[in-house]
């Protein structure tokens, strides 16, 4: 009966159950499973699922707020054109490696960011950026004047 349990308690254990069912203290938050439509690409003789970021929101978020990468994944932000961008690292959780790549898919920069990073990347004129778990650009043997052929559902206007 509740006339017997003391109010305190009661009032304790109802936000401890709070907190179980919304998943709050410690979980992981809702945009750890985030998901963008993605598309399939060779790199380096592997193949790789990628995201793909076109938006302005989705490029801002990119892969903020995760946990991980699955080793076989990454992502491709994906411009109308070529102009110089940076990108940092700040708020995601894990290194990456960023393959920058001009029109025709030739890579013109390769650049690292660590975890948590805010410091910007060097800058490169580029139309795309794809994103890759830490060392596998090296990995893979990736290098500047390397040509990706891109999925064409990524370089139709």
């Amino acid at each position: 009966m509740v006339d017997s349990v003391p109010r305190q308690r009661l009032t304790a254990l109802i936000a401890v159950l709070l907190l179980f069912v919304t998943g709050c203290g410690g979980g992981a938050s809702p945009d750890t499973a985030t998901v963008l439509p993605t598309t399939t690409m060779q790199i380096g003789g592997q193949q790789f699922i990628l995201e793909k970021a076109v938006t302005p929101g989705e490029q801002s978020k990119g892969l903020m707020r995760r946990d991980s990468l699955p080793a076989d994944h990454g992502m491709i932000f994906i411009s109308t054109h070529a102009y110089s961008q940076t990108f940092w690292n700040e708020n995601v959780r894990f290194p990456l490696d960023n393959l920058f790549l001009n029109d025709d898919g030739t890579i013109v920069s390769i650049q690292s960011m660590k975890a948590y990073d805010a410091t910007d990347t060097e800058p490169v004129v580029c139309r795309y950026v794809i994103e890759l778990n830490f060392g596998l650009a090296q990995k893979l043997g990736l290098k500047e004047g390397d040509k990706l052929t891109l999925p064409p559902e990524v370089t139709k206007p």
